[in-house]
């Protein structure tokens, strides 16, 4: 008599059944864990719902939010969906989990059934432990793990394809052994200790890594001594390293030409045997000289960030040094500006010979089926991506393109009250608006122009007119994004945002509500094993977490005492100005707001001078405004949303 086929059979014997079918099975089979249902339900779901129309994201986050809460959460594999999304797997080829505030991933046997991905990302809400699995997945190019509770990535060096990779941990001596056979492997964002790098040989054909392994102001236990413990990268060009206490071994990687580095090192001679190095940002207060970099064959941008003044005199000596900044010490360093007076800077690299003429605007509005134009559309037929210009290029022309921008818009009046300010950021300070930053992980450094307050809009066409100014006298043809959420009640652009007590309050109430939830979720959880260890088999509804009360009604405000009525003289009648648009009737003479002012005799520092298209709702027009546009010297696109507001601010005096 023959045996009995395993039930795992079509596992082992691919060709008896189709991927979509082996899926299929696999995920219905009785022998499935618990991890690996929730990871099935949660990846079936992901691929369904935004191809739902009746996708509800209130409905979602409470859903994630009672699964996470429950102990006892059993999955639920919907068929019909899971032979829907069957159908698909040899298609995908990108994978983001996505989990936020959802219960964990724990298992990934589902890769199994990914053959053709190609990137894969797990967020830090996982608590995966084993990455096995993605040795099912042999065309994987990129891959991030950012799941604290993985120790061992040895796994990966059955990953030949990959080209990147980017980890966030935590472990103290994560497992690396292997990753010499990664023959592809050319970016690596490594955030946790080096430890793990002690292990390695060679790295044969990365060019960019960026290892933080955490400041020493931060303790630092997990840092590396210096750079004698990296393995040999004969092709690396590009290092952030974050912290090393020591510069030694630096000459290793000849092929740098971008260096940044943190730690207590004292020196920076080690550097100048660098042939290559065009790049170089120091991190570090304890730094005590930089006259030896003089001798730097190739340097032509030094930037020092620490608190200790420095001699920068002798650097009038350096070969090709074009720039030299310094952040944050506020001891005058006289010796700098008296250096930055030498250096050729930058404009022969950026700047134009002859200004282009400056052409009518063109509107472009978005295709059908986009909300936004791919900026990349504006640019000239065959431009340079960003992602394969010399990374150090690319850096300093944004530096030099950041200061250009500012003077061009101080000297049009433009950024002292309007509210005109660059860059991201929470903070509204127009010189701190554009962040300078250290770490090179961003695929792009184009400057935003933020439009804060209506005082702004009001001039929208003179901002337009003088960025387009500026992008004519460019060599190269650039996109600027404009962005901003102007709001009448936005006067106070300009200071920093401080939270008031009562914001205060609902956060300490918002800290305690997560203690507390996770609080009872352990104690649910300590009961659910103790009913298991007995052999029962709970209902599930019974460890749900509690429904959330319901919001209490706000008392009503005690009414305000009645006012003196003086003798003499008499009260004044006066009738408030009607700003509800929605209630006026349309032959209402009362003043106010936005709609009625009137432009001729009102002052143009008042935001309530400029009127908002006729047929437009005020109050809705301000609120709702939110800019997302791409300017070039003779284009200006906008989301389709808001492509009829500024087509009328531009046609505005």
């Amino acid at each position: 008599m023959e045996a009995a086929a395993s039930p795992l059979t079509f596992l082992l014997f691919p060709a008896v059944h189709s991927l979509a079918e082996s899926f299929v099975e696999w995920a219905l089979h009785p022998e499935r864990t618990l991890e690996e249902r929730h990871t099935t339900a949660l990846f079936i779901e992901q691929r369904t719902r935004f191809t739902r129309k009746e996708f509800n994201w209130e409905k979602q986050q409470a859903l994630a939010e009672a699964r996470r809460g429950n102990p006892a959460y059993v999955p639920e594999i919907v068929e019909a969906d899971l032979r829907a999304v069957a159908e698909e797997l040899s298609q995908l080829h990108d994978w983001p989990t996505g989990l936020h505030n959802d219960r964990p991933i724990r298992d990934l046997s589902i890769l199994r059934f990914l053959p053709n991905l190609t990137s894969f990302s797990l967020d830090n809400n996982a608590e995966v432990t084993d990455i096995s699995p993605l040795l099912h997945c042999p065309r994987l190019e990129t891959v991030s793990l950012s799941a604290q509770t993985i120790e061992d990535y040895r796994p990966l060096a059955g990953c030949p394809g990959l080209k990147s990779i980017r980890i966030y941990t935590r472990f103290p001596w994560p497992r690396m052994e292997g990753w010499e056979r990664l023959e592809q492997l050319e970016e690596l964002y490594w955030n946790g200790p080096g430890t793990g790098f002690l292990s390695l040989s060679v790295l044969p054909r990365l060019q960019k890594l960026v290892l933080d392994t955490g400041g020493y102001h931060r303790g630092g236990a997990a840092s590396l001594r210096d750079f004698h413990q990296l393995p040999d990268m004969p092709r690396l060009r590009h290092l952030w390293a974050a912290t090393f206490y020591y510069l030694d071994g630096i000459e290793r990687f000849s092929a740098l030409t971008a260096l940044w580095i943190s730690g207590p090192f004292r020196s920076a001679a080690p550097a100048t045997a660098l042939p290559n190095l065009l790049f170089l940002h120091l991190i570090t207060d304890e730094l005590r000289e930089v006259k030896s970099l003089a001798a730097s064959p190739s340097m032509q941008l030094l930037v020092v960030a620490g608190e200790r003044p420095l001699d920068y005199s002798a650097l009038t000596d350096t070969p090709q040094l074009r720039e030299a900044l310094s952040f944050g010490c506020t001891t005058p360093q006289l010796e700098l500006g008296a250096l930055q007076a030498t250096l050729p800077g930058w404009d022969d690299l950026y700047l134009a010979p002859v200004p282009r003429p400056l052409l009518s605007l063109s509107l472009i509005r978005p295709k059908e089926g986009q909300n936004v134009v791919d900026p990349r559309e504006l640019l000239p037929s065959n431009p340079t991506p960003a992602a394969e210009m010399d990374w150090c290029r690319h850096r300093t022309s944004a530096l030099w393109m950041h200061r250009r921008l500012r003077h061009a818009l101080d000297s049009a009046g433009l950024t002292a009250d309007i509210g005109v300010c660059m860059g991201y950021g929470a903070k509204r300070v127009f010189t701190k608006a554009y962040t300078y930053t250290a770490d090179p992980t961003h695929s792009s450094y184009g400057l935003e122009v933020r439009l804060i307050g209506v005082r702004a809009l009001g001039q929208f066409r003179k901002v337009v007119h003088t960025l387009r100014t500026l992008l004519v006298s460019l060599k190269d043809k650039t996109v600027l994004h404009i962005s901003g959420k102007p709001d009448p009640d936005d006067d106070d652009y300009d200071r920093e945002w401080i939270p008031s007590p009562d914001e205060e309050i609902r956060e300490e109430h918002y800290r305690q509500e997560q203690l507390r939830k996770k609080r009872d979720y352990l104690a649910r959880e300590f009961r659910l094993q103790l009913l298991k260890d007995e052999g029962l088999n709970p209902d599930p509804k019974d460890f749900a977490p509690p429904p959330p009360p319901a919001p209490k009604k706000p008392a009503a405000p005690p009414s305000p005492p009645e006012p003196a009525v003086p003798d003499d003289p008499p009260a004044i009648p006066f009738d408030p100005p009607n700003l509800d648009w929605d209630q006026r009737p349309p032959d209402a003479e009362a003043p106010g707001g936005i709609k009625d002012a009137d432009p001729d005799n009102s002052d143009e520092t008042d935001e309530h001078w400029l009127k908002p298209p006729p047929h437009l709702e005020p109050n809705v027009f301000w609120k709702g405004l939110d800019l997302y546009i791409f300017l070039t010297e003779n284009s200006l696109s906008t989301n389709r949303d808001n492509a009829e507001i500024i087509e009328y601010l531009l046609s505005r005096e």
